[in-house]
């Protein structure tokens, strides 16, 4: 199998649903789902032709082609979700016990990924180690924006939110890491890509 990073750009405002349920047209997630990029890929190819289809969903129920979930990065750096159970020091705590009822807990809560490269001190750090700070960086906006929905006979008005990774995000967007079996599989998937 052969791995490869994919970072997406974009330059409009994206949305995606979230896993709350009964999150409605005002609820969105600023990172999706391996499961949501599959659907888009897979329905950009059934606008190209069945056999395109076919072949990319084969080449996924053969374990040819997996594809992760999106992921934040901003500019060379590539985000992870931050671990949510911290494991016990030696002396039987956990740091999310130490900052039980402390701003700092708060802070720590609110810090939804971590750079890669900061894993080993994020690890360290909740084991009882030194001091860690994380980078926390912005990765895209939060829009809200009014709809009106005319299908009765009185307008109703609604909210639609989406996330703009715009230019005050420092480059930032959303990455993937695709294990391809070979560069026929690898072809294809780029082209949906470039398509989609």
């Amino acid at each position: 199998m052969q791995y490869r990073l994919y970072k997406l750009r974009f330059t409009t405002p994206v949305r995606f649903g979230t896993d709350s349920p009964g999150a409605g047209l005002a609820d969105s997630a600023m990172t999706a789902h391996a499961d949501t990029l599959f659907s888009a890929l897979a329905t950009e190819a059934a606008l190209h032709g069945e056999d395109i289809l076919n072949r990319f969903v084969q080449y996924a129920m053969q374990d040819d082609l997996m594809i992760s979930d999106l992921f934040p990065f901003q500019g060379e750096r590539l985000f992870l979700p931050r671990p949510l159970l911290p494991p016990a020091s030696e002396k039987g705590e956990n740091r999310s016990e130490v900052l039980a009822g402390t701003k700092e807990r708060k802070a720590w809560k609110q810090q939804k990924y971590l750079a890669i490269n900061d894993f080993a001190a994020y690890m360290k750090w909740i084991g009882g180690g030194e001091q860690f700070n994380p980078l926390r960086p912005e990765f895209a906006g939060r829009i809200l924006r009014d709809r009106i929905n005319h299908s009765d006979e009185k307008p109703r008005p609604y909210m639609v939110t989406a996330h703009s990774f715009s230019a005050d995000s420092h480059g930032a967007g959303l990455y993937f890491i695709v294990a391809v079996k070979d560069e026929v599989v690898a072809e294809l998937l780029e082209k949906l890509l470039e398509l989609l």
